[in-house]
């Protein structure tokens, strides 16, 4: 993109506009992916957060704290599975091996709320 105060203030509208339309929501988070080229320098203000290092760092920071706590560890997982566009039987076989290792196999559509927080810590983190 040439830099010119149009094109910026045309990509800005764009962003926010979509932020106010994806972000927060784990099944369209990936569409603000367009937003974010390798060559950006990642920034946020989120507090005591860690800066994003990559792409992907950022727009799993889109997730709202709290709303993984609405959803299922298998709901988080495919979500980590969509956003690096991974294919959808991979992450669930992946995704049911990781729940396996923690034995969570029986609690797979159980809300993470209920577990602990270093458990949901650990799921949050979790890279397949």
């Amino acid at each position: 993109m040439e830099i010119t105060y149009d094109n910026l203030v045309n990509w800005f509208d764009g962003y926010f506009k979509a932020f106010n339309k994806y972000a927060g929501v784990p099944e369209t988070i990936p569409n603000m992916e367009k937003y974010f080229t390798d060559d950006l320098q990642f920034k946020h203000y989120m507090g005591s957060s860690a800066e994003p290092s990559t792409r992907d760092d950022l727009l799993h920071s889109m997730l709202h704290p709290g709303v993984h706590e609405e959803l299922t560890p298998l709901e988080f997982l495919e979500f980590v599975g969509k956003v690096h566009r991974m294919d959808p039987a991979l992450t669930e076989r992946k995704s049911k091996q990781l729940l396996g290792l923690l034995g969570l196999r029986g609690q797979m559509r159980t809300r993470m709320s209920s577990f602990s927080r270093a458990l949901r810590i650990f799921i949050l983190s979790s890279r397949m």
